[in-house]
């Protein structure tokens, strides 16, 4: 069999699982990798071994070395990268969605007709597994035709939660359709057949910048070919659903996506009060049988039985392979081409134009040359209190941000200069703290898929930094670490801005490491030439713009049910958000503080049980915290590693110094930072509980 030779365009979060299901594809190789982010693409292209990389699309489509080509962009790029390759007649495989605009639409059109190559869409929902399984049963005829679909969609959104509204998704309306309800609504056009009338209502929307509004819930009513069919579609909730309902004229079948499951209902011979009794049996049976096989299978996975089970991959797998059994001229694949992924797009554009849509105020060009302050990663949850603050200062501050769109009103101030810049691009990065004497910096850097990726994002990020400001003759830096960085697991050691960044950073998590050793770095930097260091290092922050469910307590593995890093009876060092702001704008006065650490830690210091109770009381939800020791998370962590490593993969060990530390066993003494910046955070706890408890039964995503 000639392997297909693959080319993706695009090394973002989903093109990852794009190359893991090509990797375990028999007749796919994947060849070549496109992104004008050219140290992205050479270190994908290494990861999956990948021959060619490419600085942009436009060379990869004219090389001749491609039998195909995935475009895993963003949504804004997805017609007119489409369309190129389709030019060169490239059978073209692009995420969902098709397109954003109707030019996007007309472009497409008129691309696939003039090709002669296949073009395909990721509608990835179509193959979960799940819907796969209803798909079947419906095919099969056992429960007659379909009179009605419903499907209620609500999904967390964190982005919203956190305020972080520069994301594509928040730049128009229509943008969290395309980006979200495009799932349950090609499902329900698979179901129903394409849309001749779409209706839609919304609940009040929620203002996310300045005169911008933001539709958290939508309702859709749809008249499709065969059937009609309703769409509840909500983000930003508590609790995740995503239930297909489908009533037939001779039954009903319901598909759990989220827990892949499929249950069925049909009449029987028996008489009424039987046939009840009948199908409530049968139903339990059915759930029965699937939750044990799903699990099965997940276990199966764990030790390295089979491959990878999970419904989100599998569905991603199964819409690959769904496209090149497409290309391969098989009848049986099912068609997701450009008129039915066309139609969902149509459907957004008709839902959007009927909500009420209003421009936020445009950002105005920087104007000063010089300001009192740069502020790095200022767009952030931290950074717009820092702004704030500097805002009440009459200080004139320049805010460098990678995303400027849909940013609050505070960045309209005259006082506030907002740019993009790429700090990882050095005449870019020296040109952004130029005409200023201090800087702050509040951007982390990023992450990375291992160890060596995140420390080299973050440390990677910190360097530049300091080397834009040492080129740019900036005098001051304030840089912002964490406590995460610090060794706190000994009861006995009380920690203070002396204590050192963690001496064995090995031994750590990854994020924890790479705060250790940046600091270290940073410390190192402070003793040559360039400019002075202060770097803070906050506590677990909370206040307005923070979830409820902090990680600084333990894993959350769903909004509810906190698995803790301790008995929950250790105080914890908590921060109001407002307090950090306030120290880090005294550093820019302060003196005699070149080359000091400080720890942000408030005065009340609650245990997570206190906080649990307190936000139980507050928003009427049942959280729930579970005590746990680190000797026992090690060990279950290990366990976990130990089989994953009897399966062939390879991973580090967890020793129980990490989990020590997040358990945060050491109290703080923060006198010196208390004294050094005049520094008095909230010491009330009623004060604590209203700004840190009391503001999460409140309505989300306001700012």
């Amino acid at each position: 069999m000639t392997l297909k030779r693959i080319g993706i365009v695009g090394t973002g979060v989903i093109a990852e699982i794009h190359a893991e299901a090509i990797a375990n594809h028999p007749g796919l190789q994947l060849t070549a990798i496109a992104d004008i982010n050219t140290s992205s693409a050479k270190n994908f292209a290494n990861k999956w071994k990948a021959e060619h990389v490419f600085e942009s699309a436009e060379e990869l489509a004219k090389s001749d070395i491609i039998d195909a080509v995935h475009i895993l962009t963003p949504p804004d790029s997805h017609a007119k990268l489409s369309a190129l390759f389709l030019k060169h007649n490239v059978p073209t495989f692009v995420e969902k969605p098709v397109g954003t605009t109707q030019e996007d639409l007309i472009l497409l059109e008129q691309a696939t007709t003039k090709s002669s190559a296949q073009f395909g869409v990721n509608q990835n929902s179509l193959f979960h597994p799940a819907f796969q399984k209803l798909l079947g049963i419906l095919k099969s005829g056992e429960l007659g035709t379909i009179t009605s679909v419903q499907i209620h969609y609500a999904a967390p959104l964190r982005q919203l939660e956190s305020g972080q509204f520069s994301h594509w998704m928040f730049k128009r309306p229509i943008n969290i359709l395309l980006e979200q309800a495009v799932h349950p609504l090609a499902q329900i056009a698979q179901l129903v057949g394409t849309f001749d009338t779409v209706q839609t209502s919304t609940t009040p929307p929620l203002e996310i910048a300045d005169g911008k509004p933001f539709y958290p819930t939508t309702l859709m009513n749809l008249q499709g070919q065969n059937a009609s069919a309703q769409l509840h579609y909500s983000v930003g909730a508590t609790y995740s659903r995503w239930n297909i309902d489908v009533l037939c004229s001779d039954g009903t079948v319901s598909a759990d996506i989220i827990a892949n499951r499929v249950i069925k209902n049909g009449r029987s011979k028996w008489l009424e009060a039987t046939e009840h009794f009948s199908v409530g049996r049968s139903a339990a049976k059915q759930l029965k049988s699937q939750a044990t096989g799903n699990f099965l299978t997940y276990a199966a996975s764990m030790i390295g039985l089979k491959g990878r089970s999970d419904a989100f991959y599998l569905g991603m797998a199964a819409s690959i392979r769904n496209f090149y059994a497409l290309l391969d001229g098989s009848n049986e694949a099912l068609t997701v081409d450009f008129p039915f992924a066309k139609s969902l797009v149509d459907a957004c554009l008709v839902a959007s134009d009927q909500m009420i849509e209003k421009e936020a105020a445009p950002h105005k060009s920087a104007q000063r040359n010089e300001v009192d302050v740069v502020i790095l990663g200022g767009t952030g949850f931290i950074g717009r209190y820092v702004v704030n603050q500097c805002i009440d200062k009459g200080m004139t501050i320049r805010v460098i941000a990678r995303n400027i769109h849909n940013l609050p009103a505070i960045f309209q101030h005259d006082l506030v200069d907002v740019i993009s810049a790429d700090m990882k691009d050095a005449d870019a990065a020296r040109t952004a703290v130029s005409g200023t004497k201090k800087v702050i910096n509040l951007a982390h850097g990023g992450g990375g898929a291992s160890p060596d990726l995140v420390l080299n994002a973050m440390l990677g990020s910190a360097e530049a930094v300091f080397a834009a400001c040492a080129e740019a003759g900036v005098e001051s830096l304030i840089h912002m670490g964490s406590i995460a960085g610090l060794y706190l697991g000994d009861p006995n050691e009380v920690i203070t801005g002396s204590t050192p960044p963690d001496p064995m950073p090995n031994k750590r998590g990854d994020y924890a490491m790479a705060k250790a050793l940046t600091d270290q770095r940073m410390l190192e930097l402070n003793k040559g030439t360039g400019p002075s260091i202060t770097i803070l290092r906050p506590g677990i922050v909370v206040g307005k713009g923070t979830p409820a469910t902090h990680s600084g307590l333990g894993v959350f593995n769903n909004d509810q049910h906190c698995l803790g890093w301790s008995s929950g009876n250790v105080k914890l060092p908590f921060v109001m958000v407002d307090d950090v702001a306030s120290a880090t704008v005294a550093c820019l006065d302060a003196e005699n503080i070149d080359g000091k650490c400080y720890n942000l830690v408030g005065d009340v210091c609650w245990t997570a049980n206190e906080y649990m109770d307190a936000l139980c009381e507050e928003t009427g939800r049942p959280f729930t915290y579970h005590a746990q020791s680190p000797r026992y998370i090690t060990s279950i962590e290990n366990l976990k590693i130990l089989i994953k490593r009897i399966a062939g993969k390879k991973q580090a060990f967890h020793n129980i110094r990490d989990f020590k530390s997040r358990a945060m066993y050491a109290p703080f003494d923060c006198s010196d930072v208390k004294s050094a910046l005049n520094w008095q955070p909230v010491a009330d706890e009623a004060t604590f509980r209203e700004q840190a408890i009391t503001i999460h039964a409140h309505s989300k995503g306001q700012e």
